[in-house]
């Protein structure tokens, strides 16, 4: 599944959710970081794998900024390493991209 496909599944699953609402998406961490800072959301759903700027960078920039913003790293890692670098940086959690997604929308309502 490319990116833009994992997308639009990820934003038919949240707009089914009437308790939340999608307010930015970008498609690396610099415009991440950047729409972050303009729309100060409640939760953000981070991909480490990102062009220009890796989700853990984004994430330790984020939180250095917005310390109220949760951050829930989205990763097909499964190393206990990046994780550990993510959740270091100021990431509230991390889950798999694998997992179903009853447990990704659990995972974003427990962050918040």
């Amino acid at each position: 599944m490319d990116a833009s496909h994992a997308n639009r599944t990820m934003l038919s699953l949240f707009a089914a959710e009437k308790d939340l609402t999608v307010v930015g998406e970008a498609d690396d961490g610099v415009v991440t970081v950047r729409q972050a800072l303009k729309l100060h959301p409640d939760v953000i759903i981070m991909d480490l794998m990102m062009p220009k700027k890796d989700g853990v960078a984004a994430t330790a920039e984020i939180h250095a900024k917005l310390p109220d913003t949760r951050i829930v790293v989205l990763t097909s890692y499964s190393t206990s390493d990046t994780i550990a670098a993510a959740l270091a940086a100021g990431a509230a959690g991390a889950i798999m991209k694998s997992a179903d997604d009853s447990t990704l929308l659990t995972a974003i309502r427990v962050s918040h």
